[in-house]
């Protein structure tokens, strides 16, 4: 069965470091507190970055690989000759802004195509009976860009120069998440909300209240969420009110 459409988005992403040499007038601003676009002001910290995708972003094993190895080849290169273009692909709510975020506060835009594509090709996948882990860039990277480029051009934006001119470094996709992922962002929400202290404590009865109150598709099958983790923080508030009224 076919998954229903749903609105999707891509987030595009640029890095471009390459060595600077600072002359006084440089030297002079970055004494009195000004920034300066040199090491001292960029971070590059992609250990921390790989860890936090490892603790904190569920169900995406592909993207993970694919972020950290891109920017970690780009970081290393003392002459870049061109900036890293990522483009981040899939339905709503898998992680795409959390993983933007985490570049960003790690290291130093937004549009959405791909997701239908995406959930097509992993449903597939499951209803053939492969493991979700057997899946890989090469797998989904060709759709992606063709799925792109179409989208673009019946819209006329300037993401289509991007593809066109092979400026994009890799199209990344981002996998629909399965009922397991999901309850592991809901304990992670639980535990950001501090109603619980750790994710041990957080009772699986709970979790499985609150991934009642979440929609899955396809309808019959009930596979993927249809919103990934983006309404987990709301229908906790929802759940734990319930729950405290019947205390």
């Amino acid at each position: 069965m076919e998954p229903k459409a749903y609105i999707s988005w891509s987030t595009f992403l640029f890095l471009y470091f390459r060595p600077v040499h600072l002359d006084g007038t440089s030297f002079i601003k970055s004494m009195f507190g000004y920034e300066v676009c040199n090491d001292d002001w960029i971070a590059t910290n992609a250990t921390d970055l790989k860890l936090n995708l490892k603790i904190k972003l569920h169900g995406q094993h592909i993207a993970q690989e694919t972020v950290v190895n891109l920017i970690q080849g780009h970081l290393k290169d003392t002459d870049p000759t061109k900036a890293l273009v990522l483009s981040f692909h899939g339905p709503p709510g898998v992680g795409k802004t959390f993983v933007s975020r985490l570049i960003a506060k790690s290291l130093y835009k937004i549009n959405n195509t791909g997701g239908i594509d995406i959930t097509t090709l992993v449903t597939r996948h499951w209803e053939s009976g492969q493991r979700r882990e057997t899946l890989q860039l090469s797998n989904l990277e060709n759709q992606l860009m063709k799925g792109a480029l179409n989208i673009e051009n019946s819209r006329g934006l300037w993401h289509s120069d991007l593809i066109i001119n092979h400026l994009i470094s890799a199209f990344v996709p981002f996998l629909p998440l399965a009922k397991e992922h999901v309850r592991s962002c809901i304990r992670d929400g639980l535990v950001s909300k501090q109603y619980y202290t750790n994710l041990r404590s957080v009772p699986e009865s709970v979790v499985d209240r609150i991934i009642k109150e979440l929609t899955f598709i396809p309808e019959e099958e009930q596979i993927f969420s249809s919103n990934g983790c983006k309404r987990v923080v709301n229908k906790i508030f929802l759940v734990v009110e319930y729950i405290r009224e019947e205390l």
